[in-house]
């Protein structure tokens, strides 16, 4: 239902932008529909569709495969993901048909080789017999990430590409367990639940702030970062007031 909402929503802006560069007709329409269903809608809801296809999938391989074999099928596709993404330039998506299919199926290979990875790792948080996770594991494992992120850029042709790397699933590993096992406990319980509603609609709209952003021709930097996060946290808070609001008026209604 979010994926649908957020899918029409843009599609409102997108209707207009197309028409303004000549992007009209059938092909227009068909471009949408592949991409709606093989690549996301738009660009930053990949990873809702990842998901969708990845919680799918990740359900009907746990109801065939057991979890200590799913361990090993989830490490060898987040190896595959290290290839395809921030290790690329070692050059195994040059072959022509994985390239073909990275570039047609980009949220296929997405759910297969990341969003499943990083579900499993989830999944074993959870079963996992739950214990106190000193913080130096999680400390020592972001040190090692920041090492192999450093070799990445000062040692090899990678462009950019550090969000998925060797050791992220060892770092969120070891994160969740930490967290798991500490008790955060806040006196005003709006607050953290104000900042775990919002985070949602901040990653759906802040793409629209940078659209509507572009039209002041503002340049890209820290400026226009801050902007855009300022924007996106107040149109969240602004949305999560109104709905909680209406919530509010239902019930006493009732």
């Amino acid at each position: 239902m979010i994926y649908l909402a957020v899918s029409a929503f843009y599609l409102l802006y997108k209707i207009p932008m197309w028409y303004s560069i000549n992007w009209w007709g059938l092909h227009a329409i068909k471009d949408y529909i592949v991409n709606f269903f093989l690549s996301g809608s738009e660009y930053h809801l990949w990873y809702i569709l990842a998901s969708i296809y990845g919680i799918i999938t990740f359900y009907i391989l746990l109801s065939f495969i057991q979890l200590d074999v799913m361990k090993y099928l989830c490490i060898a596709g987040w190896l595959i993901e290290c290839l395809l993404y921030s290790y690329s330039w070692i050059g195994i998506e040059d072959s022509g048909m994985l390239s073909w299919l990275t570039s047609h199926f980009s949220v296929c290979f997405d759910a297969a080789f990341r969003a499943i990875p990083l579900m499993g790792i989830g999944l074993l948080c959870v079963v996992c017999p739950p214990q106190k996770i000193s913080v130096h594991y999680p400390i020592i494992v972001f040190v090692v990430y920041v090492l192999e992120v450093s070799c990445l850029f000062f040692f090899s042709s990678n462009e950019g590409k550090y969000s998925y790397i060797i050791t992220t699933p060892l770092l969120t590993y070891f994160l969740l367990r930490w967290l798991l096992s500490v008790s955060f406990k806040s006196k005003n319980g709006r607050i953290t639940k104000w900042m775990r509603e919002t985070s949602l609609i901040i990653y759906l709209v802040h793409p629209m702030i940078i659209y509507l952003l572009n039209f002041s021709s503002m340049q890209e930097g820290v400026i226009h970062w801050l902007i855009v996060t300022l924007m996106s946290i107040l149109v969240a808070s602004v949305f999560e007031f109104v709905r909680m609001k209406q919530k509010n008026n239902t019930q006493s209604m009732t």
